[in-house]
């Protein structure tokens, strides 16, 4: 049974809970729209939202096409502390993304001007065109 949540409206604004639970076991990261707004309707989901993360359900999908989840360890820590030192600009998320590649040896996909133009000159991190 598919779901479109439709927001107050119709008759599953008197009695959501069968969409609730559809939503919930079938599609917990609802896209409404085009990416108007997401619904998520799962607890964990909605706790690692409001605490900034993206929500879990999300992160296990991209998990099972391969994607693969590394814990920022001390070494990752230091070595994005140190791409500033050699001239890799201060954005501290891009800072962390390089040193996960560069630290772990993996090639790192990115569309991020600023990564490639630093990849370019230095050659310890590995690029890979993110369209192949």
């Amino acid at each position: 049974m598919a779901v479109k949540f439709a927001y107050r409206s119709g008759e599953t604004w008197a009695d959501p809970w069968d969409d609730y639970r559809v939503l919930r076991d079938e599609d917990p990261v609802h896209e409404v729209g085009d990416g108007e707004f997401w619904v998520l309707s799962r607890f964990d989901d909605v706790f690692a939202a409001a605490r900034g993360m993206p929500p879990l359900a999300w992160c296990r999908n991209l998990l099972g096409t391969g994607v693969v989840d590394i814990p920022v360890d001390y070494r990752i820590a230091a070595e994005a502390v140190l791409l500033a030192d050699r001239g890799f600009h201060p954005d501290p998320m891009d800072q962390v993304i390089a040193a996960t590649a560069i630290v772990c040896g993996h090639e790192l996909a990115t569309f991020d001007e600023d990564i490639i133009s630093w990849a370019e000159s230095n050659p310890e991190l590995q690029l890979v065109d993110p369209r192949r």
